[in-house]
């Protein structure tokens, strides 16, 4: 399979047919596919991406993440400060990435890297959901110990800042919930403050586990729960899209189902879980 070949496989989907074969030759031919990515990434902010090229550029991410391609990082960083709303074209390209995939590239490309994702977290023109995937990916970063707690905390004091200044309800949710989550018990004060003044979005984190803070006990990271991932693999990121599954649903045939008496049970996990929704996120952040 020629390049040429390669790209039209991984710029068309076929349903129920995903590009592992195109995937693995792109992979074999990395030299001279890894440039088509870069000039994808580069004019995506200057012109309007074909379905296609878009298709083409997702998953050449997913690879540039796959194969550690460390040298893109300020690249993918740049492609991302933009809106994420999915009505806009980098909703449109990541899609559910957003919440369920991007923290795992940052923290990937970042390869311990900590001022990209610090410049993101402080932009205002990136959208929540993607300075979220940057907050998550800073943490592990910490809980990694490629990045030293006061460096960390430096950069905590100027987002509240910055957050409140900006209504940031819901990074300030986010925020909270990770200080939590790693017992940084010097910051308990200064957020109950900010619950108390309507700055911190209650349906991410409730007044009572603000309070309890210091009895809420220490719990996973984000690399230790598994939200974030220390590797790629492409083919099986791709070949678990919804339009490369088999959707019917066979019905028992010992009883008598209909569509309209079919119903799953749902499990209800806890606030520190992976949310059931398959958004990526802790439960407590997502559907709770």
């Amino acid at each position: 399979m020629k390049l040429a070949q390669i790209i039209e496989s991984l710029s068309t989907i076929v349903e129920h047919k995903p590009p592992v074969e195109a995937i693995r030759l792109a992979k074999e031919n990395w030299q001279n596919f890894l440039p088509v990515i870069t000039v994808l990434m580069d004019k995506f902010h200057e012109v309007k991406l074909t379905e296609q090229e878009n298709n083409l550029l997702f998953i050449g991410i997913l690879l540039l993440v796959e194969m550690q391609q460390y040298d893109q990082f300020e690249g993918f960083i740049k492609l991302c400060d933009g809106d994420d709303e999915y009505a806009a074209p980098l909703g449109h390209l990541l899609g559910d990435s957003v919440t369920e995939g991007l923290s795992s590239y940052f923290y990937i490309l970042a390869n311990g890297r900590h001022k990209p994702l610090e410049e993101l977290l402080l932009s205002k023109v990136c959208g929540e959901y993607i300075r979220n995937s940057a907050l998550d990916a800073i943490f592990a970063q910490y809980e990694s110990g490629q990045l030293p707690k006061k460096t960390l905390s430096a950069l905590i004091d100027r987002l509240l800042i910055l957050y409140k200044e900006q209504d940031e309800l819901y990074l300030l949710g986010s925020l909270a919930d990770l200080l939590i989550n790693y017992q940084w018990n010097t910051y308990q004060t200064e957020m109950l403050a900010l619950y108390n003044d309507n700055y911190i979005e209650s349906s991410l984190i409730s007044k009572t586990s603000i309070e309890k803070w210091h009895g809420e006990g220490k719990n996973d990271g984000v690399l230790a729960s598994g939200l974030i991932k220390k590797e790629l693999d492409a083919t099986k990121e791709v070949s678990s899209w919804c339009c490369y599954q088999k959707t019917s649903v066979k019905l028992p045939t010992n009883k008598n189902y209909s569509e309209s008496n079919l119903y799953v049970k749902m499990v209800v996990p806890s606030r520190n879980e992976p949310c059931h929704c398959g958004s990526g996120k802790k439960y407590k952040k997502c559907c709770i």
